[in-house]
């Protein structure tokens, strides 16, 4: 048996405390870390996405690429990051949607390719396809939170608009500005929006904060989807139909794809069509008593809409 001498010891001895640093640092207080490169500790928690917690994805993701920008010290577009109760909408924008990666700004951010929605911007080092996988994991599995009660799911939007879509005549403003114009438009079209310019200007001159902004100037007319004509005394005269849903849905230029935002959901078009179809109320306690419902002959199952006013 060969006998070590000192300086074979010494040299064993720096070989396995190099091995052993490479794998794990302590904090001051003595605890491991772990030192294994990124995406490897990504990859370990991605082969378990039910186990995926906030901390995991703070820890891989949101500590060293978001927080500097949104945490509770500097809200940055009213976004905090910081905590999990922030990121589910305490004292917070919501930018995570239990098992809904898709509805949550958080994920939907970072798919996108350019514009000002990009995250992380353009010029900053962006995210590994592992941490974007991560985040995605997290969210689609509920968002879990350790030690918390797993998050319930939540109702799609199909099943939120179902009973809307089979009684449609009881579709008001409240219901579209809360479900529709809040998350995809007043961020630019309202003094108070994050969008708005520094002088308080509405973007594009479309206020959308009340009822009577939304029906001013075209932005919307009751019963009238797109431009439309009509004889007065003999005479041809084209009238204008609801501009805010022809952006919207026609056109497809509102939201502005090309500062990153997506497209209105399909979901919510639908919403905004069969309000205008049924006159665009403002509130429907307030008409459903004395409302004049006809039959329709182009919307199928769609098969009773409110009378309106001759424009």
């Amino acid at each position: 048996m060969k006998v070590m001498t000192g300086k074979t010891k010494t040299a064993v001895i720096f070989t396995l405390f190099v091995l052993l640093s490479s794998c794990s640092a302590k904090h001051d207080n003595g605890s491991a870390v772990d030192q294994r490169p990124l995406d490897a500790l990504i990859q370990e928690k991605l082969s378990n996405p039910d186990e995926i917690f906030f901390d995991d994805v703070f820890a891989l993701v949101l500590k060293s690429s978001c927080v500097s920008c949104h945490d509770s010290s500097d809200i940055r577009g009213g976004v905090d990051l910081s905590t999990y109760a922030a990121a589910l909408g305490v004292n917070s924008k919501k930018t995570v949607i239990p098992y809904n990666p898709s509805q949550s700004t958080l994920f939907e951010t970072l798919l996108l390719t350019s514009g000002n929605r990009k995250m992380p911007p353009a010029d900053k080092p962006q995210l590994s396809s592992a941490q974007i996988n991560l985040i995605f994991q997290w969210i689609n599995n509920g968002a879990k939170n350790k030690g918390d009660a797993t998050p319930k799911r939540p109702k799609t939007i199909g099943e939120q608009l179902e009973p809307y879509f089979e009684s449609p005549e009881t579709i008001d403003y409240k219901l579209v500005n809360e479900q529709v114009f809040k998350k995809n438009c007043l961020d630019c079209h309202s003094d108070s929006g994050s969008k708005s310019d520094q002088d308080g200007a509405i973007l594009f001159g479309q206020d959308m904060t009340t009822y009577n902004a939304v029906m001013s100037s075209n932005g919307i007319v009751p019963g009238r989807l797109t431009d439309y004509v009509i004889s007065v005394d003999g005479e041809l005269q084209k009238k204008k139909g609801s501009r805010i849903y022809k952006s919207i849905a026609i056109n497809q230029s509102m939201p502005p794809v090309i500062d990153g935002y997506l497209p209105v959901n399909s979901l919510y078009v639908k919403l905004v069509r069969l309000w205008i179809v049924n006159c665009a109320i403002e509130d429907y306690e307030a008409v459903k008593d004395n409302d004049n419902l006809i039959e329709s002959e182009d919307d199928g199952p769609e098969s009773k809409v409110r009378r309106c006013p001759k424009n």
